[in-house]
C-alpha cells in the first residue's frame, strides 16, 4: 500500500511539532541521527521510515536500501504508556 505524500507530510509536520513541545526532545534525537527506525503496519502490511537528527524527524514510505544494520522488531503493540 502506497501512502500519499499529503499523509506522510501531515505525520512528519504534526510529530516535529511535538517534539517542539518539549525543548529537550529535538536535542535527544540528535543521539540518533543517521539510524532508521522501521514501523511496519502489519493489518495494512505498510512500512513507515523515521529519519532521526537534530533539525527534526523526517517521515518516508520507502527507503532505497533494504539492509538495516539494527532492526528491532515488534510482533504487536496492544497498549503505550506514557512514561513521566
Amino acid at each position: 500500500m502506497n501512502i500519499p505524500i499529503a499523509l506522510l507530510s501531515a505525520i512528519e509536520t504534526a510529530l516535529n511539532a511535538w517534539l517542539r513541545l518539549d525543548g529537550e526532545s529535538l536535542k535527544k534525537c540528535e543521539t540518533l541521527e543517521g539510524k532508521i527506525i522501521r514501523l511496519h503496519i502489519t493489518g495494512l502490511d505498510v512500512n513507515l521510515y523515521f529519519f532521526p537528527a537534530l533539525s527534526g524527524i523526517q517521515v518516508m514510505s520507502n527507503y532505497p536500501g533494504d539492509s538495516v544494520d539494527s532492526v528491532d522488531s515488534v510482533d504487536s503493540v496492544d497498549s503505550v504508556d506514557s512514561v513521566d
